[in-house]
């Protein structure tokens, strides 16, 4: 039985993030909302560098998309494009 290496396993992790988002962006189905929640706690965790719990990158962007995503920010384009642009 081979295990895989952390760094493959948080890029995996992060390519799920990633695609979560992209079926939240078609379906914006709530379960798909919670996933991205999910999937973005998990990736805050194994990058905790210091106990600094105000440091939650993932949590943060993933909200602040799922908003963009639904239409409900004023910014919504230019927030999607910057996402889009880093990825």
């Amino acid at each position: 039985m081979s295990s895989i290496p952390p760094a493959d396993g948080h890029h995996r992790l992060l390519r799920a993030w990633q695609l979560a988002l992209l079926r939240f962006a078609v379906t914006r189905d709530d379960c798909d909302r919670v996933n991205i929640a999910a999937l973005a706690g998990e990736l805050d965790r194994l990058g905790r560098r210091n106990t600094d719990d105000s440091l939650h990158f993932f949590r943060r962007s993933s909200s602040r998309l799922c908003v963009a995503i639904n239409g409900q920010q004023e910014d919504a384009e230019a927030i999607l494009g910057h996402f889009c642009q880093k990825n």
